[in-house]
């Protein structure tokens, strides 16, 4: 939390040598409120370490935020906006391909059809008016 003392949050095993470009993602599930710092540590096959650049985030928990949630058993994904305006919806799987991507001018509560996928690890990216945009990890069981 202060940009100087980083704490492990989560690994991501390599996919090995390659010579095409490799798309990993990692979610901090528990973030703290206000802003956060992320640092990413990179260990080569050989054991050396380096380390990327520090990015701050801002983490909001208000009630006005955006809400994901699953309908049970997941057929679904509950988009509440909270006081956004929701522009698009994109369903990414974790190799980096969008499974499905929706326009939207949503302004209240929605579901978004999940039953045809797969069992894995999806991000649900969301983009809205004036704003960057937020991801949230999915898993479908």
């Amino acid at each position: 939390m202060n940009n100087i003392d980083f704490t492990e949050i989560g690994k991501v095993d390599a996919n090995g040598t390659s010579f095409v470009s490799c798309h990993y993602s990692f979610a901090d599930l528990h973030p703290f409120k206000g802003t956060n710092y992320y640092r990413l540590k990179e260990t080569s096959l050989d054991g050396q370490e380096s380390f990327h650049t520090v990015i701050a985030v801002s983490v909001n928990h208000a009630d006005d935020a955006i809400k994901i949630y699953p309908s049970h058993p997941q057929q679904a994904l509950f988009v509440n906006p909270g006081k956004e305006k929701i522009d698009h919806l994109y369903l990414v799987a974790t190799d980096g391909k969008i499974v499905s991507s929706q326009s939207y001018n949503l302004e209240e509560i929605s579901s978004l059809d999940v039953s045809h996928l797969a069992k894995g690890t999806y991000i649900l990216v969301i983009e809205t008016q004036g704003k960057k945009p937020q991801s949230f990890k999915f898993i479908k069981s």
